[in-house]
């Protein structure tokens, strides 16, 4: 089921990505939110999710499903404030590769909040770096994290989780969030592409 999500889902993102990506480029070197007209056009929204935007938050709090970014990216930095309910299965994935076949075989996975995560708890780096056990559920919690080149960074709550990871695996691609099993919400997702386009 999810593959005939995404595939239904390539051709609006083929279709859009062009466009979009002329208004990105207008923020190039600044913050920019992945949201910045309020509603989901920067991404591909797949599942039976019922994302939606009320006052300063996206949320989701029934079904499941993804959003997956129009804009594929190798440099970045991306900071997202989030709370995930308690029974929340969330992971956001960056540099995805395949947006057909969206994992962490094919795309660097952050586990926002998912307990059966391969052993990797809530705000781990899956299959890099296991966070020691913290209660990252029913609170507002602060992401971000940063690829230069092969070297990724990710902070969680202002502790620095990786540093200066060396990994070749995933060079370029767009974000994509998945989330199941209970509520998600987040205030803010924005993105700086640094240097040169």
């Amino acid at each position: 089921m999810l593959k005939l999500f995404i595939a239904i889902g390539m051709s609006f993102y083929l279709f859009t990505l062009d466009s979009y990506g002329q208004v990105i480029q207008k923020s190039l070197g600044s913050s920019f939110s992945m949201f910045s007209n309020r509603d989901f056009s920067a991404w591909n929204v797949l599942g039976n999710g019922n994302w939606h935007i009320f006052g300063d938050q996206v949320a989701i709090s029934q079904g499941g499903g993804w959003l997956i970014g129009r804009l594929p990216l190798a440099n970045f930095e991306v900071q997202m404030e989030y709370w995930a309910g308690e029974n929340t299965q969330a992971n956001l994935y960056v540099r995805c590769s395949d947006i057909r076949h969206i994992s962490s075989e094919t795309a660097y996975r952050i586990n926002l909040s998912d307990r059966v995560g391969g052993g990797y708890k809530d705000g781990s780096f899956d299959g890099v770096a296991q966070v020691s056990p913290s209660e990252i559920r029913n609170r507002w919690n602060v992401l971000k994290v940063s690829a230069n080149d092969s070297y990724l960074n990710i902070w969680l709550n202002g502790r620095q989780i990786v540093s200066n990871l060396y990994d070749t695996r995933f060079a370029s691609g767009p974000f994509a969030l998945s989330v199941h099993n209970g509520e998600f919400r987040m205030k803010s997702f924005s993105v700086v592409i640094p240097g040169r386009w």
